[in-house]
């Protein structure tokens, strides 16, 4: 995968990657350049938002990645309910 060349280039990386943000921890600070250019409507591809592009691309290619639990182990479950049972 290239660097993005663009702004569109840029927004379509970021729409992307934004569905793992729930996976990735702190992925809204890493990805902060990039909103910066896309606020401003203006390209400007520097060493530091190559930098945070590499390491996005690390995040999303290396581990820890999602996986079936380990039955064998202890794990807990955080759930998030409203007022309504589930």
């Amino acid at each position: 995968m290239t660097s993005p060349t663009s702004i569109k280039d840029l927004e379509v990386f970021v729409q992307k990657v934004r569905y793992f943000e729930r996976f990735i921890h702190m992925l809204a600070q890493i990805l902060y350049p990039f909103r910066i250019i896309l606020r401003t409507n203006n390209f400007l591809w520097t060493s530091t938002t190559e930098e945070q592009y590499v390491r996005v691309k690390e995040l999303l290619s290396n581990a820890p990645i999602l996986k079936p639990p380990d039955r064998k182990s202890t794990f807990f479950l955080s759930l998030s309910v409203g007022s309504h049972a589930i």
